[in-house]
């Protein structure tokens, strides 16, 4: 089978010792057993941190992480692909909201150039998790810039680039509208419900972005 092992950087070295053991040998004791068990398992380990940094100050064993450092699989952070904010919310919102019991809540076009403007240090996880929180706390269907910036705090000053951040939220919006374009299946006024916003509003922003309303 294959086992999945998360933020392995944080590893105790006893644990790290036992899971040596298990890719050398194949074999494991149960806790409070003496009985030796065999396991051929696949190994898949996860970390945020710099592994080399931690082997080259002791906290990390280098036998181990040769051992696992067979085939690495970069991902970049979140920050670096931002052009999948829209999507990924939608699909955290729907999670949320089938295993919470909860209204499935929505963002609007202001709450989602908060989300683009943050620089995201926990990637995924802490887009969820503010996400959870703001449903949460959210009154309605809909999460404004308000519910969402309060959990983010304050942009510093000088973090976006004013040109690539124009740019990053045309992108974002268009795709935004064209979602909730799609399902609404085409109505605008049902669609401008959905966003929160005015039909003529909606309107000017589908024109301005050379939108149709039949894509």
């Amino acid at each position: 089978g294959t086992l999945f092992l998360d933020e392995i950087g944080d590893m105790p070295a006893a644990l790290q010792a036992k899971l040596l053991r298990v890719l050398q040998d194949k074999e494991f004791e149960q806790l409070g057993s003496n009985r030796v068990l065999r396991a051929d398992i696949r190994i898949i380990a996860a970390t945020s941190a710099r592994l080399e940094e931690k082997v080259s100050a002791g906290s990390f064993r280098a036998d181990l992480y040769y051992r696992l450092n067979v085939l690495t699989i970069q991902l970049p952070p979140l920050r670096a692909h931002l052009q999948d904010l829209p999507v990924l919310c939608e699909s955290l919102l729907l999670q949320l909201a089938q295993r919470g019991h909860m209204g499935r809540c929505q963002l609007t076009p202001a709450a989602m150039q908060r989300l683009a403007a943050y620089h995201w240090p926990g990637n995924v996880r802490e887009l969820r998790n503010i996400l959870e929180r703001a449903s949460m706390l959210s009154q309605g269907g809909m999460l404004d810039e308000a519910d969402i910036g309060s959990l983010l705090g304050p942009l510093p000053a000088g973090q976006v680039d004013a040109g690539d951040y124009q740019q990053q939220m045309a992108r974002f919006e268009a795709q935004l509208l064209r979602q909730a374009l799609a399902a609404a299946a085409g109505h605008v006024p049902t669609a401008a419900r959905q966003l929160g916003m005015g039909r003529a509003t909606l309107y000017k922003k589908l024109a301005a972005l050379g939108i149709s309303t039949a894509s």
